[in-house]
């Protein structure tokens, strides 16, 4: 199965939009195994929301907790127990499959796994959102290397928020991670928009990906 790992430089930085705009650009399905929190709106719910109408599936979480936190407190308190394998275990899918972590590369998913552990798992690669605020290279930089130093292979970095191109170029110089958009700030998403962003950066994305599968086979 063929599919990308949306990643963040943080946690509330815009991967549940940037999600939607992959499904739209790549005609994929998209998956959120684990929802921690919102559980009025669901971030599987916002993605069938904005990518609507659409052929895409999107597949239930495998876990929801209600606790507003990192899902190895949550998953404590509300005394459920996340099994790894399970969490692991990838929905059938029959074309591209975008799949949405919680949090941040070294955010804790379970009581002794990170997302990081999660990605190797599946063995698809990253795409890094980076929202733009002062620090955001450094959170940035940090997660590149890590992955790096994991050998997990990163598609590319969407840029969202305010635009900043001194942050963006030196992100992307620094670390020769390739830049495959950026996606402007909006009070107001909805599913119209998600189409105009998935258009403007769907050359970009759908080379990377093409690319990288094409490496694989």
């Amino acid at each position: 199965m063929k599919g990308i790992f949306v990643t963040g430089n943080g946690t509330g930085i815009g991967k549940t939009v940037v999600s939607a705009i992959l499904v739209k650009a790549l005609n994929a399905d998209y998956w959120k195994p684990l929802q921690a929190g919102s559980l009025d709106c669901t971030d599987r719910a916002t993605v069938a929301n904005l990518t609507s109408p659409t052929n895409s599936v999107i597949h239930q979480e495998t876990y929801v907790l209600g606790t507003f936190a990192s899902p190895h407190e949550g998953s404590q308190k509300e005394q459920v127990e996340i099994d790894f394998s399970r969490l692991t275990l990838l929905p059938k899918a029959n074309r591209p499959l975008i799949v949405e972590g919680v949090g941040g590369i070294m955010s804790p998913i379970s009581a002794e796994h990170l997302n990081l552990d999660f990605i190797k798992k599946i063995s698809f690669p990253t795409l890094i959102v980076s929202r733009t605020y002062l620090g955001s290279i450094n959170h940035t930089l940090m997660t590149i290397e890590i992955l790096k130093q994991n050998q997990i292979p990163i598609l590319g970095l969407i840029f969202n928020g305010d635009r900043n191109s001194y942050s963006e170029d030196f992100i992307t110089k620094y670390s020769t991670v390739a830049n495959l958009g950026f996606i402007p700030t909006r009070r107001s998403i909805d599913a119209s928009w998600i189409q105009e962003q998935a258009f403007s950066v769907q050359e970009a994305v759908d080379r990377a990906f093409t690319q990288f599968w094409s490496s694989c086979a």
